[in-house]
């Protein structure tokens, strides 16, 4: 992970993801300086004020209308920001021209794990091999299974994986589900006639995105622009360097 002398998180949003990426960075010794809720950052309060200061990086996941005004609040005090909050990316290109106009920083995605990260390349790979087989009368489906208390259906990272596939020629719907407390599924199935390839990423707990965040923040730390958790990786550097 990240060594605890070497960063102060503050987090934005109080709710479940909030509470988790508190708890990690805990265990891991890093210092957070405030977990902070809607009312605080949005009325600037003195605790959130100080919080906002101390830090060294934001890590957010709040709801999807606070994420424009948060990251505005983050440039605007030069401080890198880390968005998991999913469900805004109508607005993307709206707060990616202000971070870059602001010379900022700010590191987003849909989903923080690696294990899906993974997922969508062999997804992508998947897709362009799979698509003379779907011409033959093989089907494909992606499916997503949630807690009972996200809000966004399809998920972020049920149409990341939609547009991976459909970049390389594999168009297929999505179908979801909330239910209990799942942290999050993927599947997507390739499926024919005698045989059935499935392709799954299970999330055992919200540590799992937590741990991306933090790691994807120490990552952001001194850039400046605007990136994905993809590019935190930097697997295309180290194929590039294979070669």
């Amino acid at each position: 992970m990240v060594r605890a002398d070497t960063m102060r998180v503050v987090i934005l949003g109080n709710g479940r993801m909030g509470r988790a990426v508190a708890s990690v960075a805990g265990r891991t010794g890093l210092a957070v300086t405030g977990v902070l809720g809607r009312t605080e950052v949005e009325a600037g309060t003195p605790g959130a004020t100080a919080a906002l200061a101390a830090a060294d990086v934001a890590v957010e996941f709040s709801t999807a209308d606070s994420v424009p005004g948060n990251v505005a609040r983050c440039v605007e005090r030069g401080l890198p920001v880390v968005v998991g909050t999913t469900g805004w990316y109508e607005r993307l290109g709206e707060v990616t021209a202000l971070v870059r106009r602001r010379e900022g920083a700010m590191l987003w995605g849909p989903n923080f794990s690696v294990g899906v990260a993974l997922m969508s390349r062999a997804a992508g790979v998947l897709a362009r091999l799979a698509v003379p087989l779907i011409r033959a009368g093989y089907e494909a489906r992606l499916t997503e299974v949630h807690h009972a208390r996200k809000r966004d259906a399809p998920s972020g990272t049920a149409i990341r994986l939609q547009e991976v596939l459909r970049s390389s020629g594999l168009d297929v719907g999505v179908t979801s589900e909330r239910v209990g407390t799942v942290p999050g599924t993927h599947r997507l199935v390739l499926e024919g006639p005698s045989e059935r390839l499935v392709l799954e990423h299970e999330a055992r707990t919200p540590e799992v995105f937590a741990e991306g965040a933090l790691r994807a923040a120490a990552w952001l730390r001194g850039r400046r622009g605007v990136f994905t958790f993809e590019e935190s990786l930097e697997w295309d550097r180290a194929e590039a360097v294979a070669e």
